[in-house]
């Protein structure tokens, strides 16, 4: 899979949808770039996708004779990254009596299922992305299963805390693992008790902006650090308390294999039934692209 085949058509609407509107619900589902399968990729959703992360090898003395004969060909290995596609629904509905009444909002009462199923299907979604389970393959009577964002932290990308509360060693130690695989962070998820560290390590009483009821004491943001710069930083209801993730949004997306589209049952006796429908995955084409902070103090 190359990212340059990959395209965003208009058929990608109603995704783009849920992830405006979940922009603080669901910050990682909301921060990653949406990819629609192009029609003619030969790709059997079974089968999921796979692509080639690029290795470069390590420096090392490289000195030739004058003149010398033409060197043998040196073959550089890839590593292959894979994942599967996972269907998520949001059905809803309302019986025939419900559908001729509105809510208090004067709106429908189909609508207004709608736009709840809608809100939860987003969120879906996210739970999904936060998963650190491997991938998992459909078959006949089992539902396949993406592997997350967090499925690809590697050992390289892992800083273990052992229990010590977040100093600004381990954060610096996290963007390290990242920066000097070439792919440096751009965002960091983190709990409540977490984002409370930040905010501590990071402001500084001198510069406070002192108003008459408030100290401004919120960082959005690291602006300029030896390992990155402008990483903004998300409250995540779904990452632990103990646990601080980080990836390169450039690297990472996700790729649909059918757009997200809302499917009609129709009536069946006295009751009209739909459902929101996705057929998706993540993918992360660099192995330093997502990275963790784990076992933290809490």
């Amino acid at each position: 899979m190359e990212l340059s085949s990959l395209t965003q058509p208009e058929r990608l609407q109603i995704l783009n949808q849920l992830q405006y509107v979940g922009q603080k619900d669901t910050p990682l589902f909301s921060t990653l770039q949406s990819y629609m399968l192009p029609r003619d990729e030969k790709a059997n959703p079974k089968d999921g996708i796979a692509w080639d992360y690029i290795n470069i090898p390590s420096a090392g003395d490289n000195a030739a004779l004058e003149g010398d004969d033409y060197p043998a060909a040196e073959a550089y290995p890839t590593l292959r990254g894979h994942n599967h596609f996972q269907i998520i629904r949001s059905p809803f509905g309302v019986t025939g009596s419900e559908e001729a009444v509105s809510d208090s909002a004067g709106k429908k009462m189909l609508a207004q299922q709608a736009a709840i199923a809608k809100i939860k299907h987003g969120k879906d979604i996210d739970f999904a992305l936060h998963g650190t389970a491997a991938p998992s393959p459909r078959g006949a009577a089992v539902a396949g299963k993406m592997g997350g964002i967090r499925s690809f932290v590697t050992p390289q990308t892992t800083v273990n805390a052992a229990s010590a509360p977040l100093e600004w060693e381990l954060l610096r130690e996290l963007l390290k693992s990242s920066f000097v695989g070439g792919s440096p962070l751009t965002d960091l998820y983190m709990s409540t008790r977490q984002k409370d560290k930040i905010d501590d390590i990071t402001f500084n009483k001198a510069d406070a902006k002192l108003e008459t009821k408030k100290i401004s004491n919120n960082v959005t943001m690291l602006g300029d650090t030896a390992y990155g710069s402008n990483i903004t930083i998300h409250l995540d209801p779904l990452i632990p308390d103990d646990v601080i993730l980080g990836i390169n949004k450039g690297l990472c997306g996700l790729l649909s294999h059918r757009e997200t589209h809302i499917q009609e049952e129709g009536k069946k006796g006295d009751r009209v039934k739909q459902l929101y429908y996705t057929e998706l995955t993540c993918f992360v084409l660099s192995r330093y692209a997502v990275a963790e902070i784990q076992n933290l103090a809490v």
